[in-house]
């Protein structure tokens, strides 16, 4: 049921999302996709999912090689089908409430980078060469 909001008095939804089995990442990553890697589901607080993709890494420079000789592997989050709450699916063979797939309320985004290139070899006169 799209759009609504469970609540539950005597399990609070922190214990539920303990169960959860099944966040379908549908339209975004379908079976087969080249994508975003989701990565970790947790819970943040007793009514907020997070969801943790990984968009691609870094190939670092080896020793002797020169800083330019970093290469940015990645495949981009669609952000787009990501901020749809449609393309999620939340389940949960532990909780009666959560046993037919339902569809989040809401989606937020928040973008973090972990890790980073340094395509430049040198700095003279405060600028990259």
């Amino acid at each position: 049921m799209p759009g609504k909001i469970i609540r539950h008095s005597e399990r609070p939804l922190i214990r539920t999302l303990t169960t959860v089995v099944a966040l379908m990442w549908l339209t975004v990553c379908g079976p087969g996709a080249n994508a975003t890697e989701l990565v970790a589901v947790q819970p943040l607080t007793d009514r907020i999912l997070m969801l943790h993709f990984d968009d691609g890494y870094v190939e670092h420079h080896r020793k002797g090689q020169p800083r330019s000789a970093e290469k940015v592997v990645t495949v981009p989050l669609d952000v787009d089908r990501a901020a749809l709450p449609r393309s999620y699916r939340i389940s949960s063979t532990g909780d009666v409430a959560f046993k037919q797939p339902l569809v989040p309320v809401r989606v937020g985004r928040k973008s973090k980078g972990t890790d980073f290139a340094w395509f430049a070899d040198k700095f003279e006169n405060g600028r990259v060469i």
